[in-house]
């Protein structure tokens, strides 16, 4: 609540209960603000008042403007992948500091599709494991994993994630090969793409449709056996993929 007797400018006021929200996470890190006449309303102040608060707040890193879009709260740091070694979604959330976690949001076996049939080298008419994940980084969503196996990897994988989850482990497939396991991915091959989310994806990653995401497909195998056909999307304001090349 505000103090109007108070001798603390009503702006500052303003940036502090904003700032409140955005600790606790009722306005969490890439929500886009409501519009100025809206704040005008919450608030019960003008519209400078709130353009005062929300440039003291873009001067502080809590608030950014994106001319012609909007204001938002600020993202926490960009999580960077190295492209010319894979890691695991533990050991890269570990190493950059981030609480992680990873949620099973369905498991199913299903009939193959011709893609996927041709990827895993079975017969159209096996059935398969879908296994999907959403990754979490300090309680927010950053990755959605969509993952299809033949039927003997994916129900041995799909105990696994139920464990792990139960464990409170962050993982993705990658974590559990390397520790549940005899036989693990000896590479993959990937594909990257620019993608925008469209409504399942942003209810998933709790942004707007529409917003930036990366798209990774990849194929893991074990020498020439394909193990697993797996999609990607991570939240495009919060990764950074980048390579070292030698000229």
């Amino acid at each position: 609540m505000l103090d109007r007797s108070s001798s603390i400018p009503l702006y500052e006021q303003v940036c502090r209960l904003i700032k409140e929200k955005v600790r606790t996470n009722e306005w969490k890190p890439g929500r886009q603000l409501p519009s100025e006449r809206e704040l005008c309303e919450i608030f019960s102040v003008s519209r400078i008042t709130i353009r005062q608060a929300i440039k003291l707040l873009e001067t502080d890193g809590i608030l950014q403007r994106t001319h012609g879009v909007g204001t938002f709260v600020t993202p926490k740091n960009t999580l960077e992948q190295p492209l010319e070694e894979i890691k695991s979604f533990q050991s890269m959330l570990e190493q950059q500091g981030v609480i992680g976690s990873t949620k099973v949001i369905a498991s199913n076996q299903i009939l193959s599709s011709v893609q996927i049939s041709k990827v895993l080298n079975i017969e159209l008419t096996d059935q398969v494991t879908n296994l999907q994940l959403l990754g979490y980084g300090d309680n927010q969503p950053i990755v959605y994993y969509n993952s299809f196996f033949p039927k003997h990897i994916g129900e041995k994988m799909e105990k696994a994630a139920k464990e792990a989850q139960a464990e409170q482990r962050a993982f993705s497939t990658l974590d559990l090969y390397r520790k549940d396991f005899d036989r693990k991915p000896t590479h993959m091959e990937q594909a990257f793409e620019s993608h925008i989310a469209d409504k399942n994806l942003a209810s998933l990653l709790d942004v707007k449709e529409g917003w930036p995401i990366f798209h990774i497909t990849s194929i893991m195998y074990a020498d020439t056996t394909p193990l697993e056909y797996r999609e990607a999307f991570y939240k495009g304001d919060q990764y950074r993929f980048y390579i070292k090349r030698k000229l």
